[in-house]
């Protein structure tokens, strides 16, 4: 190995400060970092942080981070306080790396269900990979990577726990792509009215005009 890709550890997110408090600290840390690259150059590539509770700032200091400081791109929590990624709002940082080449990584934190399960290091071995299931899943789900084919992204710790369900993931994926378009759920409505019950289980089998499962027409 030649060259190592650093990044700064999760917890400096700051997720919950102030924006500008939080744009100030991730402007030291990427300078730092960027350091770092320049005093190493045939050994280190950076990757930067941003402020993501303001997508605003969060695509100012990318636009740095790229532009004047050298760095690959940044990496991003597996979701932002109350917004998972595929909030509308944040959009418009996905797209601003997409046009800008950065590489984003995700990487899990703040993980989920760890009030109810504080014993046995359980919010990393069960939440931790939880967390990036969650971010993948409303990345792809959400629609965000066919939106945005040229997005470059990378989950660290091997995507948790989201490659294991694969054939779930695919089916899942199918429905979600056509589900959420309102005109096929309406003309499927009208037209698909052959499913059939599957004996002892809520899932009635798919539908003999389009194969959509029948679970998930509701």
């Amino acid at each position: 190995m030649q060259v190592q890709v650093i990044s700064t550890v999760p917890v400096m997110f700051s997720y919950w400060a102030k924006a500008n408090q939080a744009l100030e600290l991730h402007q030291a840390l990427n300078d730092h970092m960027a350091q770092a690259c320049r005093d190493n150059p045939r050994h280190y590539a950076g990757i930067g942080t941003v402020p993501l509770q303001s997508p605003r700032l969060a695509v100012q200091e990318l636009e740095r981070c790229m532009d004047q400081l050298g760095l690959q791109g940044c990496q991003i929590g597996s979701h932002v306080n109350d917004w998972n990624l595929d909030a509308p709002e944040l959009f418009e940082f996905f797209e601003a790396a997409a046009d800008l080449g950065a590489a984003i990584l995700v990487h899990p934190w703040d993980m989920m269900g760890t009030p109810s399960m504080p014993k046995y290091w359980l919010p990393w071995l069960v939440g931790m990979p939880a967390e990036q299931s969650r971010a993948a899943c409303c990345l792809v789900f959400g629609g965000v990577l066919e939106r945005l084919p040229k997005l470059k992204i990378c989950l660290a710790h091997g995507g948790g726990s989201f490659p294991t369900p694969s054939a779930a993931s695919n089916t899942a994926s199918t429905c979600a792509r056509i589900w959420s378009r309102p005109t096929i759920r309406a003309i499927h409505a009208i037209t698909c009215r052959s499913s059939t019950s599957i004996p002892g289980s809520p899932i009635r089998a798919p539908c003999n005009t389009c194969s959509i499962p029948a679970a998930c027409r509701g």
